[in-house]
């Protein structure tokens, strides 16, 4: 449901391989979107409207306020929508004002209500089949070889499917030890099981090497978050919400 009255535009999320590999592939492709808005290509979108990706085109000048989207089944209609986001608003105050109860300065609460959300919305579902990532579906075309040589190359035991916080909600073929620490560093002050539930999941059979090595590239940051979230496990929740001022000022650097 979206306000006003844009026009829908409806395409597959599967890639174009007619654009990356020359084949003779059909169909109303990933990119028909973009293709449709920046150039003007009528036929990219699907004009019986359906498909598994879509989007809401308006020609406007936006109000700061914004605009006003629902996802849900039916079509309930946004009558409600201002006193659920109101509602939504206070619940979510509430739970930051309990986290920072102990901190006088408002500033630094600002910044930590907004730098958390950031992270939980990164959480998804992560599907990783290494196998088929290197050598290709054999319904599509073959992928390049430079990936049997490259990074995940040796780890054809790889499958995963797992809740992860992932750096990038795109495309990001590994979830590296590294990004994730310093993820599950912040997510430690709203969700700390999440946090520790992260981190421990790298040294789940299915995500480590054989040969012991955690994912991917450097584990030290890892390994120094395990520690810290240990010690933080012992306190309260109470003590934990105190220490969010002081990740607010703090900048991390790699």
């Amino acid at each position: 449901m979206c306000e006003g009255d844009p026009e829908l535009l409806f395409c597959e999320n599967e890639t174009n391989s007619r654009r990356l590999y020359g084949t003779n592939a059909v169909g109303f492709f990933k990119d028909g979107i973009s293709d449709y808005v920046v150039g003007g290509d009528l036929a990219a979108v699907n004009p019986d409207r359906l498909g598994t990706k879509a989007a809401a085109l308006y020609r406007l000048t936006l109000p700061a306020e914004g605009l006003r989207r629902r996802l849900a089944p039916g079509t309930p209609g946004l009558a409600d929508f201002d006193a659920a986001m109101r509602q939504r608003r206070t619940e979510a105050n509430e739970f930051y004002d309990a986290l920072q109860r102990d901190i006088a300065d408002p500033t630094p609460n600002w910044y930590s209500v907004r730098r958390p959300a950031g992270m939980l919305w990164s959480k998804q579902l992560y599907c990783f089949d290494i196998p088929e990532w290197v050598r290709g579906d054999p319904l599509q075309p073959e992928p390049p070889r430079s990936r049997r040589q490259g990074r995940n190359g040796d780890r054809l035991h790889l499958n995963n499917a797992d809740i992860v916080s992932m750096p990038d909600k795109w495309e990001y073929p590994w979830h590296a030890a590294w990004d994730l620490a310093f993820h599950c560093a912040t997510l430690a002050l709203v969700d700390l099981d999440f946090a520790k539930d992260q981190l421990l999941l790298l040294t789940r059979d299915w995500h480590m090497h054989p040969n012991g090595q955690l994912r991917m590239n450097g584990c030290q940051p890892a390994g120094a978050c395990l520690g810290g979230l240990a010690g933080l496990s012992a306190r309260s929740r109470a003590e934990a919400g105190t220490a969010i001022g002081t990740f607010s000022g703090a900048s991390l650097t790699t």
